[in-house]
């Protein structure tokens, strides 16, 4: 079956933006800019209302119910692995199309991936009801509660087809930068997720009633994002066929973004349960809280990636010197804004950590912090580097990599946590960071040569940097830290000013502090 395409009425033009404008426009520092403001925004809501309503929910519910829905909440965030990552690959190839002006078969693209997600959910869902006896049973839930609990999971079976299917709605709107429509949906689906329970709490603490809510919510943005990306990309509603020869390299592609979802946040968070296994469950507290905190750092280059990703797709091959500028530029801002706060941070971790959790902390977590802060500065610029290489189509890549690392770094992580405890795990930690980022840049520069002298710039930025965070293992006084601290700030500030940032970087931050000097943003 062919594409269907929309026919002008004669004598009439095409309309603009052409596909050079939109392209251009798309991959503006003035859209991107936004994007990453909305991004950001749209990704804290949630946490922000969470701190006010969980102790709420905590005290209303009892512990055994809230446990249960922390359970919940956990299993709807993993579903998303049951799209095997079909979301993220009609993002890159949308925004392929739109770089190459084959915008003709993004409708066809869009229901393809519309319909093999539903399908996947269907699969997840039959899953799902299958598996949830045994579930509830695993679970010890307290017999009182198991039928609430049995319910409340069949639940969410049944709208797991939305769930898995809302990235696609979200894939869509991310490949034409419209991240303020995924942040109007976002904000209030975040808001609802914690607040929405409270709303029929004065009637009942029934898991299921309070479920309902949650993904009634669910389906409610799920419509709205589908009226979205209808508005958006208006063939949607006229280019309908069935093109099933499509589902291979949406499969493919998103196949490899999938193990790399499921490898990654395992080498996140196995490191705790071998420090539990080889020391004391009180260590797991003293190393797992700081990072906890350092990762926050975090949430700066994750929304700046979701927004690039689609960025790098388009740029790659039609325009490689502007994908270059592209990650050149976003990666000396990554490291401008997260090298001065992992300074910081590392400097003065004693006094904060006492300050904060008290001297027991203080005494066992401040190198752990000290070592974690490089890891973090590392991740946070091998972040762009794996938007990058996935942006690109090189998904198999990125995945290959962590098959190789997985394996490695359980290795270095056994043996120095049995030597050296938290701190051996947080070393292990901090080395994976390192080798995985160094690893993502030099790929990064093999499907990119042009970003050579931008690449350069990064190497000596992260060499500096590393080599001022290590100095700080030294036990050093708290006066010398601060001269220290001091110093270091002013030096950094130096050269970010005068050979890190660009030109175009300075015309940017000028344009920031005086309001009133047009500078063109590109």
């Amino acid at each position: 079956m062919t594409i269907i395409k929309q026919e002008l009425p004669a004598g009439e033009a095409p309309q603009e933006p052409t596909e050079t404008v939109l392209s251009t426009r798309l991959t503006s520092g003035r859209t991107l800019a936004r994007s990453t403001v909305w991004n950001l925004v749209g990704q804290s809501a949630a946490l922000v209302v969470a701190v006010f309503t969980m102790p709420i929910l905590v005290q209303r519910l009892g512990p055994e119910r809230f446990g249960v829905l922390l359970l919940i909440w956990m299993l709807v965030g993993y579903a998303g692995l049951f799209d095997f990552g079909v979301g993220r690959a009609l993002t890159k190839m949308v925004s392929d199309r739109i770089g190459t002006g084959e915008t003709h078969e993004i409708p066809v693209l869009f229901w393809m991936s519309m319909v093999l997600m539903t399908v996947l959910g269907v699969g997840a869902a039959l899953l799902a009801a299958l598996l949830t006896p045994w579930l509830v049973t695993l679970l010890n839930v307290p017999p009182s509660l198991v039928a609430e609990t049995r319910w409340a999971f069949y639940l969410v079976a049944v709208t797991l087809p939305i769930v898995i299917s809302t990235a696609g709605l979200a894939g869509l709107l991310e490949a034409f930068q419209r991240f303020d429509l995924i942040a109007a949906v976002n904000i209030p689906l975040g808001i609802l997720q914690y607040a929405g329970p409270l709303l029929v709490l004065p009637f009942t603490t029934s898991l299921v009633a309070v479920m309902a809510v949650i993904l009634l919510a669910r389906v409610a943005a799920w419509g709205l994002r589908l009226w979205m990306c209808l508005r958006v990309q208006p063939e949607l509603r006229r280019q309908i066929a069935w093109q099933p020869h499509y589902f291979g390299p949406l499969l493919s592609f998103g196949g490899w973004i999938t193990l790399t979802a499921i490898i990654s946040p395992l080498m996140v968070t196995f490191d705790r349960f071998v420090v539990g296994a080889l020391t004391t469950i009180s260590a797991v507290t003293f190393y797992a809280t700081p990072y906890e905190v350092l990762s926050r750092l975090l949430n700066i280059p994750a929304a700046l990636a979701g927004v690039l990703f689609p960025a790098f797709a388009l740029t790659y091959t039609q325009a490689p010197q502007r994908a270059a500028m592209l990650f050149g530029s976003t990666a000396r801002l990554v490291f401008v804004c997260i090298f001065p706060l992992v300074l910081f941070s590392t400097a003065l971790a004693p006094e904060w950590l006492q300050l904060w959790l008290g001297a027991d902390f203080a005494r066992n977590s401040t190198v752990v912090v000290q070592l974690m802060g490089i890891g973090i500065l590392y991740n946070s610029i091998g972040r762009l580097g794996f938007t990058f290489v996935t942006g690109v189509g090189k998904a198999r890549w990125t995945g290959l990599l962590h098959l190789v690392e997985l394996p490695l770094f359980l290795g270095l992580l056994y043996l120095l946590t049995a030597r050296f405890g938290i701190v051996g795990a947080a070393a292990a930690a901090t080395l994976r960071f390192i080798g995985d980022t160094v690893a993502l840049l030099l790929m990064v520069h093999v499907l990119l040569p042009e970003s050579g002298s931008e690449m350069r710039r990064q190497w000596w930025a992260l060499g500096g940097g590393t080599a001022v965070l290590l100095a700080l293992l030294l036990p050093l006084p708290l006066e010398v830290r601060l001269a220290g601290l001091v110093l270091g700030t002013v030096v950094f500030a130096g050269a970010a000013w005068f050979w890190l940032l660009s030109s175009e970087d300075h015309s940017r931050i000028r344009a920031l502090l005086w309001r009133g000097e047009r500078a063109q943003v590109v």
